[in-house]
């Protein structure tokens, strides 16, 4: 259970991270 748990944690953290790399990107073309 811990061990999925991490998982979700580090694909949750993937994930915050590649959005705030589309709203940079959406950003810097606007």
């Amino acid at each position: 259970l811990d061990e999925y748990e991490h998982r979700y944690q580090q694909q949750c953290l993937i994930d915050y991270y590649q959005d705030d790399d589309l709203i940079e990107r959406s950003l810097l073309a606007a």
